[in-house]
């Protein structure tokens, strides 16, 4: 029998960034663990591992945004590999703006989703959070980046 790995390793994955606020405290970071979860109300669900800074912030409380990638940002998703702060931002240089939660929506995002913290579960090394869609919008058509385009198995882990 295989690897469960090797099996996991098929599923593909769209390549996101996510960007949050709580409080005064502005974090982006690079993921692929999400997905819809819901119509009526939308929701839509991250995987953030535990050990991770965002991960924090996000059971303080901090609403988040989905930025949308096209499939020639993958320069723009590894930017946020590494998750940047407020303190960082003008080493990244990207400039954001806000809509009605409060996140950052990057400006060159091809589309975001806006969400609204609702709830968390413990899921293994990872939490689930829910955001419930309280504003999107499209900045322009166009096929969404995946790990495949990039040539991982997951955003920020290269095969």
């Amino acid at each position: 029998m295989q690897n469960n790995h090797t099996a996991l390793d098929k599923l593909a994955y769209g390549v996101y960034v996510v960007t949050l606020r709580n409080e005064a405290v502005i974090n982006a970071f690079t993921a692929s663990w999400i997905s819809q979860v819901s119509f009526d109300p939308p929701l839509i669900m991250i995987a953030v591992h535990r050990a991770h800074f965002s991960h924090f912030l996000l059971a303080g409380g901090g609403n988040f945004a989905i930025n949308i990638l096209g499939e020639n940002q993958g320069e723009l998703a590894r930017l946020f590999y590494t998750p940047v702060g407020a303190e960082e931002q003008e080493r990244v240089g990207v400039p954001f703006i806000t809509r009605k939660s409060g996140a950052p929506i990057l400006r060159e995002a091809m589309a975001y989703l806006d969400c609204q913290l609702v709830t968390s579960y413990e899921a293994g090394d990872h939490t689930i959070y829910l955001g419930q869609v309280i504003d999107s919008g499209v900045a322009r058509e166009g096929n969404p980046l995946t790990t495949q385009q990039l040539g991982e198995r997951y955003a920020n882990s290269r095969q």
